[in-house]
């Protein structure tokens, strides 16, 4: 799942409450599932501490429910990517999320 870039700027507390919520749907749903957590892409925000301060609200809160969770960071791996002209991630870099993501199943 991805949770992040258009979460910038809103309380960490309604953040958490979120993306608990969203993962502990996913485990009720289907709880032998590898849940792969894809973050903020700095693009849009930026890699300021708003931008970080959001990644963390979310990992904290994924891994409250579940401690399994994969993060996947493009903020905090620091990525430089090609855009789309709406500020979204580009093809090339959906295709090395893909990657990423099928590494981990």
């Amino acid at each position: 799942m991805q949770a992040g870039s258009n979460d910038v700027g809103r309380s960490a507390a309604a953040i958490s409450t979120q993306v608990q919520q969203v993962i502990s749907t996913v485990r009720r749903q289907a709880p032998g599932a590898k849940v792969a957590l894809v973050t903020v892409f700095p693009t849009i925000h930026g890699t300021g501490p708003n931008a970080r301060a959001t990644e963390s609200a979310i990992v904290t809160a994924a891994r409250s429910v579940d401690p399994s969770v994969s993060v996947i960071s493009p903020l905090s791996e620091g990525w430089e990517y090609g855009t789309s002209a709406d500020g979204h991630p580009d093809a090339a870099t959906h295709q090395k999320l893909a990657e990423r993501v099928a590494a981990l199943v």
